[in-house]
């Protein structure tokens, strides 16, 4: 967003609960972690690929996603992914989460400034996902049988500590069980450069969130551009929010006026545009 060519500044974002606010420069960033049409997106992407990947890497018969757990208090959580580890028998929770290093938040907290910087980012989201109430209540019942891993990952791909090695350990349980060389699974589709299972994995986890979040990011710039849109005809004030207005819009060839509430109007008005 910030090579020349790109997003004009300022320029006016409808956010959620139908307002609207002015992003500059020092503000744009907001378009990374607007929850609009669902940041929820990239996390969902990166659970998907998990469940994929311990079954292919042969470290459970099946995985589960959005599984219910529950603390001997009676407290739950839906685990994004769990499984049974066919080697220990224990119970294992994958918790994802995205972390958005280009975030206000992030970027006051010097996330930007080095490597470092960055990993500490990643690290403090792998302690929040341990400290929830739900997941130390299971971690610290009396015979407990639960491995609990963070799996904390940024938009642009990069992944916190315990993340990565809780993948090397898993790469290194799929050479015993015979699923490294990714050309010996047919099925799956591999290329000449993600012949062996960590880098046809990592590609997979970084390209979900990476590419799921600049769909995401793509769709809330156009959205704008529509709802920016001069709308032809005058609106019809009423006295109620904005999100009723009426305004009239001519169609095209056709001469008549159809009224059209709210921001119908506008995303109509693009499309007659582009034709």
């Amino acid at each position: 967003m910030r090579l020349p060519g790109g997003i004009r500044e300022p320029r006016t974002h409808h956010c959620h609960s139908n307002t609207t606010r002015t992003l500059t420069s020092a503000t744009l960033n907001h378009i990374c972690t607007c929850p609009v049409l669902g940041s929820h997106l990239q996390h969902d992407a990166v659970k998907d690929v998990l469940k994929h990947l311990v079954e292919r890497l042969g470290l459970t018969d099946a995985a589960v996603t959005e599984a219910l757990s529950v603390a001997p208090d009676g407290e739950t959580i839906k685990a994004d992914v769990r499984y049974t580890d066919i080697a220990s028998g224990k119970t294992v929770i994958l918790e994802v989460k995205t972390a958005f290093l280009t975030s206000d938040s992030s970027v006051n907290a010097s996330a930007r400034r080095g490597f470092d910087a960055a990993k500490s980012q990643l690290m403090a989201k792998e302690r929040e996902c341990r400290e929830h109430p739900v997941i130390q209540g299971i971690l610290n019942a009396p015979g407990n049988s639960t491995v609990f891993h963070p799996c904390v990952i940024s938009a642009s791909g990069g992944m916190g500590p315990h993340f990565v090695q809780f993948l090397r350990e898993s790469y290194e349980r799929a050479k015993v069980t015979g699923c490294w060389n990714m050309a010996a699974q047919p099925d799956i589709e591999s290329t000449w450069n993600t012949r062996a299972a960590s880098t046809y994995w990592d590609m997979r986890l970084s390209a979900a969130v990476a590419v799921t979040a600049a769909d995401v990011q793509n769709r809330l710039i156009r959205r704008d551009e529509t709802l920016n849109l001069r709308v032809m005809g005058s609106p019809t004030a009423t006295p109620t929010s904005r999100r009723t207005r009426v305004a009239l819009l001519n169609l095209h060839g056709g001469g008549r006026q159809l009224p059209v509430r709210g921001r119908c109007a506008r995303e109509l008005a693009l499309l007659r545009f582009r034709c």
